[in-house]
């Protein structure tokens, strides 16, 4: 029997991941003792996501 999947992307319109994406990338920056320039990402990811 075949199988079929979806992908439903709901961030920005039912749901707003961005404090939970800038949480992630904190903690992997630390991890990798990087330094992590908040405004920056939120920045990028803002712009970029929606271009």
């Amino acid at each position: 029997m075949p199988q079929t999947a979806f992908i439903w992307d709901l961030d920005g319109t039912l749901i707003d991941s961005y404090d939970a994406i800038m949480e992630a990338l904190d903690e992997t920056y630390k991890h990798y003792h990087l330094p992590f320039d908040a405004n920056f990402i939120r920045r990028y990811i803002l712009q970029e996501s929606v271009g």
